[in-house]
């Protein structure tokens, strides 16, 4: 088995008198997909900002590659590989979907060119992967199309398409489900299992079906606590987890 590239220890993030995320240990490895699941309140998403460096740990520690990450920001954490999906879509409605990943591809530049725009979107080294990353989303054949007249799945596609074009290793992919319809569901789904040979996914998600299929490993957090985490079969009939969130009919029809 391979080392992780993510590790996690005891992180925890408290506001106010409120625990959001509370002990929490976890890893990714290379390759993997691993799910993190719990209620509305469970402190998932805090978690995916403390990853992500868009909010700072109270205490505990992360490791990228093997490199303390804890207090780094989050533009240094994007510069070594760590790329994040939000659960709100976070594009430039009127741009093209095109310029909304040229512009990712330029803040995931060590050596951003911070030109005017004209000079920018013409500028082949941020055109090229730009339309390469769309391909990989799907997304190429609207590549001139303004962001804001795409459907709701299609703007997921493209924050995603946003995320990879920073070059990640790891991704952290907020609820790319949210909002989305059962066809819509269905290519969000494929999309993310083409993307785990090339990296590491840690997925939060409410669709269970989503993450059943996708999953290698999965986390259950209830009021900021992990209570389980193991492969999809034995968290699917743990019964402490049907009791906290899954429930008897969510988890049979996972």
């Amino acid at each position: 088995m391979t080392d992780p590239i993510l590790s996690v220890a005891d992180l925890s993030k408290t506001y106010g008198g409120v625990i959001a995320v509370n002990d929490v240990s976890l890893d990714v490895r290379l390759g993997e997909i691993h799910a993190v699941i719990g209620p509305n309140g469970a402190g998932k998403t805090t978690l995916v900002s403390l990853l992500s460096g868009e909010i700072a740990a109270d205490t505990g520690e992360i490791q990228f590659r093997g490199r303390t990450i804890t207090r780094l920001p989050s533009y240094k954490r994007a510069q070594l590989g760590v790329g994040r999906s939000f659960q709100i879509t976070s594009i430039f409605q009127k741009m093209s979907v095109l310029d909304n990943v040229v512009l990712a591809v330029q803040a995931g530049q060590r050596h951003a060119y911070f030109k005017m725009w004209r000079p920018v979107r013409g500028d082949l080294r941020l055109s090229d992967p730009a339309m390469a990353t769309l391909k990989t989303v799907g997304l190429s054949d609207v590549a001139h199309r303004l962001a804001g007249d795409m459907s709701h799945g299609e703007r997921r596609q493209l924050e995603i398409a946003m995320a990879l074009a920073t070059a990640p290793t790891l991704l952290l992919l907020d609820e790319p489900m949210a909002g989305m319809g059962l066809e819509e569901s269905a290519r969000m789904i494929s999309l993310i299992g083409q993307l785990k040979p090339r990296h590491a996914i840690l997925l939060v998600e409410h669709d269970m079906d989503a993450v059943f299929a996708l999953a290698d490993r999965i986390t259950v957090m209830v009021y900021g606590q992990v209570i389980r985490t193991g492969i999809p079969d034995a968290i699917r009939t743990d019964v402490a987890v049907q009791q906290a969130y899954l429930g008897e009919e969510g988890v049979n029809s996972a």
